[in-house]
């Protein structure tokens, strides 16, 4: 089932249960998400055209990175579809990125920590339901590029691993690891900022309904994107609908959620995060 199979009249009346949230544009736009979220989120611009990004960029100040220092992304598409790294500014791929209507964010590159030289992001599970409470997945997954991040190749800047499976050289017990086995001394300080910057995220969009309207009778898990970089601080990347669930080995979506996580959800492999408070 998709958000727009869903008879919404009926989950209004509570006649129901949607696998959806109504209205999360907040969470899963990412020209919403880095509005609501700018405290958590690498600096972000909403861009129109090849120039202003080329502005913006002259005009910043200098600041650590690999072989990429920006990235260009569209605000409605995840996966790393569309994305595109500049090393130096104003380009022809930049030009043509343009050439489509879709919105596009320009972001600074995460200078991040490593993991065996190679780049990697977190992907955590979170449950939200009813109207409204919010977990986080116990162990969340850490996902490591193919490639080293000095070079032009997007294998070593893209983590994303429904990317990097495509590379020959790509290794599933290296590059896909629980956040405890990669970090065991600094697991429940990174995994105590998630839950920080989520608990933060959803008290300000409590007051946002235009953008984030949940409904007591409605559940969804999203997939969370977060990077840590050099100084061991979590910024939070995107928000995904119907996450892939691929990199945890075993299990069904059912089994994930449950039976009913609008009524129970288990708290052994769930982490309460934030309730609303009214």
């Amino acid at each position: 089932m998709k958000w727009h199979d869903v008879n919404w009249d009926d989950v209004f009346d509570g006649k129901e249960i949607a696998p959806y949230l109504f209205m999360r544009s907040a969470l899963v736009r990412k020209d919403f998400l880095t509005v609501f979220a700018s405290p958590w989120v690498p600096e972000t611009h909403r861009v129109t055209s090849a120039s202003e990004c080329q502005h913006l960029i002259e005009s910043s100040s200098a600041f650590p990175c690999y072989f990429y220092s920006w990235l260009i992304k569209p605000s409605d598409s995840s996966n790393a579809n569309g994305i595109l790294f500049l090393r130096d500014g104003l380009n022809e791929k930049l030009e043509q990125a343009f050439e489509n209507p879709r919105k596009l964010l320009l972001q600074r590159a995460v200078h991040s920590k490593l993991i065996g030289g190679r780049k990697f992001h977190v992907r955590a599970l979170c449950l939200i339901t009813g109207n409204v409470s919010v977990f986080l997945r116990r162990e969340p997954r850490v996902l490591v590029a193919t490639l080293p991040p000095d070079g032009p190749s997007y294998f070593g800047h893209i983590t994303n691993r429904g990317f990097n499976i495509k590379h020959q050289a790509y290794e599933e017990e290296k590059q896909n690891l629980s956040l405890s086995q990669a970090f065991s001394d600094q697991y429940e300080f990174f995994f105590g900022q998630m839950i920080s910057i989520l608990a933060g995220l959803f008290a300000v969009l409590e007051n946002e309904p235009k953008y984030f309207f949940p409904l007591q009778n409605c559940f969804e898990m999203l997939g969370i994107d977060f990077m840590i970089d050099t100084d061991d601080r979590v910024q939070l990347i995107e928000a995904n609908p119907n996450p892939s669930i691929n990199s945890l080995k075993g299990i069904t979506r059912e089994e994930l959620v449950g039976p009913n996580p609008i009524e129970e959800v288990d708290i052994e492999s769930w982490i309460p995060v934030y309730s609303k408070t009214s």
